[in-house]
């Protein structure tokens, strides 16, 4: 899984912002339900999901070495969409977004620290 890398949540902040406005438009263009509030409305079988609720695309996290994080719009289903401009989602989502592209670190996750059972 690749991450977007910031180094500051301000801009972490304001990519998912932008991310999630310009991604509402593209769901919304594809089908999906968007309530008032901004929250996209997931679909099973064909029908709205309650269940399936998504209020933004991610909430960004900061990473051991201080810079801030969230999950590439490449991990999305729909980053491949084509839109009925001939664009694909991931272009018209990440427009202006030059954050680098990054690989998954293990040393970003805390220390396990479950304590097996019986011990």
């Amino acid at each position: 899984m690749r991450y977007l890398l910031f180094p500051d949540l301000a801009s972490a902040a304001a990519a998912v912002a932008l991310i999630d406005d310009r991604g509402r438009d593209c769901y919304e263009e594809a089908g999906y339900t968007i309530r008032a509030d901004g929250a996209v409305i997931g679909k099973r079988a064909g029908q709205d999901d309650p269940a399936g609720v998504t209020l933004t695309w991610d909430v960004p996290r900061q990473i051991p070495d201080g810079r801030w994080i969230i999950s590439h719009l490449e991990n999305h289903p729909m980053a491949e969409h084509v839109l009925e401009d001939g664009q694909r989602v991931i272009d018209v989502v990440m427009a202006g977004i030059t954050a680098p592209a990054v690989d998954a670190d293990p040393a970003w996750r805390p220390v396990d620290q479950t304590i097996p059972l019986g011990s």
